[in-house]
């Protein structure tokens, strides 16, 4: 079939395979040309961070949001989410326990603990003295919806002397970092 140019630039009679290689580079794709088929499963879509150094110090054995939070809105309800946290804590006295996990919450409604209930994803207890600690959670999620996502940690005192808890724990120079990796499903 001979290639034909028509007066509106259409160009038929190019078969797959037909242009040489170089000769269709990314300025000349269209935005998000590349379809899900292409990428297949696997392919990060999207990446959204935040990070804080406000303190959150608290004494009670009930679950308290911290000042880390992080919003995602996946491409298809099959998608995944990866989520990452990492950061410091401090017991501030001995055999005290800190636990941290981490709640979603989808388009605004009530937020659910995606942790082991009690001592949700992560604890450190201090045995003796004052435990300061890196910390770092990561695991797979599955919202199954195209609205927008909120997660957020939430930390408790798990056991102890009563004393604060602290995530993170410097006002200045010590920051604690939540990643939402959309995967493609």
């Amino acid at each position: 079939m001979p290639i034909t140019i028509n007066g509106s630039g259409t160009v038929t009679g190019v078969s797959v395979g037909g242009l040489p290689d170089g000769i269709v580079d990314t300025d000349m794709l269209a935005a998000k040309a590349v379809t899900a088929p292409k990428r297949g499963a696997g392919a990060i879509l999207q990446v959204q961070a935040a990070k804080t150094n406000a303190r959150t110090e608290m004494s009670s054995t009930t679950w308290a949001a911290t000042n880390l939070n992080c919003n995602i809105t996946p491409a298809t309800s099959s998608n995944r989410v990866i989520v990452q946290v990492t950061g410091d804590c401090n017991t501030n006295d001995a055999n005290n326990e800190l636990v941290l996990s981490v709640f979603r919450s989808i388009d605004g409604g009530a937020y659910s603990n995606l942790g082991n209930g009690t001592y949700g994803f992560m604890s450190a207890r201090c045995v003796g003295s004052r435990l300061h600690s890196a910390v770092s959670i990561q695991f797979i999620d599955d919202p199954n919806t195209t609205d927008q996502v909120n997660y957020k940690v939430y930390m408790a005192r798990a056991g102890g002397s009563g004393a604060n808890v602290e995530f993170p724990v410097n006002n200045t120079h010590q920051y604690a970092f939540i990643h939402l990796l959309e995967l493609a499903t």
